[in-house]
């Protein structure tokens, strides 16, 4: 038929397109396949498709759309990921206006879920290297209750949104293990304590490695600097002393506790969410000797 005469025009590019489409739409979710990391080449997403839009913005929708409301696999986000990056980010960012202001917002907050997953897993991970390096037998020790509530409350889905914080020595150990374009988007925080700030119905929550406080809010102003992403780059204290004490300012109220990581930390966190107002089940939370505590503190 004469086809090689076109193997470097349009006819090729268009021919790739609907090649790449139609065996993403053919995937189960979550289903690994060649194609996942050819379309991570800008030389494919920035390709034209139709109507003004690029290829991109097709290989978003189908992924998004196609994967698991709770879950999508790591092979499928990092395409997402590579693509148009976090959309968690400035609407003045360049890529967000690319990308993701073409997306429906439905789109978007089924992204946003995964992404707090994912920086919830990356602050665990974070937290566990340092005390690994660092030799910390203290960390170490409570590790496991910790990452068992953070994960306990993701898996009672009642962590809405997060943001990540993380010192340069966490960048660096997430930068030998992942591709930058994988990785969720994420301030630096001075000094060798990451934070994490997530949303939970009524609360607003700054957890960090260490012996970091675990600070709850009841409400958080739109000035509070865990909300500011016109920066990448923080001191500490503005994540925790600081943001207190501007939150009792501007007249927004004080923390309703900073409870200090010690044997009994969980418990204390659990009566705080519980005089709030928040419905969570406390034994999926805990391990077994602190569900005692807890179940023996007579808040069941």
């Amino acid at each position: 038929m004469g086809l090689l005469n076109y193997t470097s025009g349009r006819f090729l590019a268009v021919a790739k397109n609907i090649h790449y489409l139609a065996t993403l739409r053919s995937l189960k979710p979550g289903e690994d396949h060649r194609v996942l990391k050819e379309v991570q080449k800008s030389a494919v997403y920035d390709s034209l498709y139709e109507d003004g839009f690029l290829l991109g913005h097709e290989v978003l929708k189908i992924l998004i759309s196609r994967a698991e409301e709770g879950h999508i696999s790591d092979k499928w986000m990092n395409v997402i990921m590579a693509i148009a990056g976090d959309p968690r980010v400035s609407k003045q960012n360049e890529r967000y206006i690319r990308w993701w202001s073409q997306m429906p917002e439905s789109l978007i907050r089924k992204v946003r879920g995964w992404l707090s997953k994912l920086d919830l897993r990356l602050f665990l991970e974070a937290l566990k290297n340092y005390a690994v390096v660092s030799n910390d037998q203290d960390l170490s020790r409570m590790y496991p209750s910790r990452k068992k509530f953070l994960e306990g409350l993701l898996k009672q889905e009642l962590i809405i949104s997060t943001r990540l914080f993380l010192t340069e020595g966490a960048r660096d150990y997430l930068y030998r293990h992942y591709k930058k374009e994988h990785l969720p988007s994420f301030s630096i925080v001075d000094g060798d304590k990451s934070i994490i700030y997530f949303s939970m119905p009524g609360v607003h929550i700054v957890e960090g490695t260490h012996m970091c406080k675990f600070w709850i809010y009841r409400k958080l102003s739109d000035s509070a600097a865990v909300f500011n992403y016109n920066r990448n780059r923080f001191v500490y204290s503005e994540l925790t002393n600081g943001m207190n004490l501007s939150m009792v300012k501007q007249k927004v109220g004080k923390a309703l506790a900073a409870v200090t990581h010690n044997g009994s930390w969980q418990v204390k966190v659990l009566k705080e969410l519980h005089k709030v107002g928040v419905e969570f089940d406390p034994e999926p939370l805990l391990l077994r000797h602190d569900y005692i505590k807890y179940r023996d503190s007579g808040y069941l």
